[in-house]
């Protein structure tokens, strides 16, 4: 993982400038969540693990981050640089286990590496530098 990139979080105002200047629709924003393209979207930073950063899942509701990335509805918004709006659909299909949306939390990570950007859950990766918000490398 490049130490200085993922870094730093990029600012809600850079973000929403960002999702304009590539032609999405912010039609609600705030703290965690907003609605990008008609789409719920669920704004995590994430957490430093080595050489990676933990994104959890967790909720059981209609609307919870969990249920979402089940079904497949949605965004995750990571306002690191690079700012990545990955579909929750491309997450999920990382997740092969069968009681993984029984337990109470799915984590899964996402690596900056020095050309590509992967998320990753137990012993399968994605590339997902394709949903960075902007240049890449920057």
């Amino acid at each position: 993982m490049l130490h200085e990139r993922g870094e730093d979080e990029v600012t809600s105002d850079e973000v929403c400038k960002m999702l304009k200047d590539n032609g999405h629709k912010i039609d609600k924003w705030g703290k965690v969540e907003a609605v990008v393209d008609g789409q719920l979207t669920f704004i995590r930073a994430g957490s430093p693990k080595r050489n990676s950063w933990q994104i959890t899942f967790r909720g059981s509701k209609p609307d919870s981050f969990k249920t979402r990335l089940e079904t497949e509805d949605g965004f995750l918004l990571m306002p690191r640089g690079p700012v990545l709006l990955i579909p929750l659909s491309a997450i999920k299909e990382l997740i092969s286990d069968p009681d993984a949306f029984e337990r109470d939390t799915i984590d899964v990570f996402v690596r900056f590496d020095e050309d590509r950007i992967v998320v990753f859950y137990k012993q399968r990766e994605r590339d997902v530098t394709e949903h960075v918000l902007g240049l890449w490398p920057n």
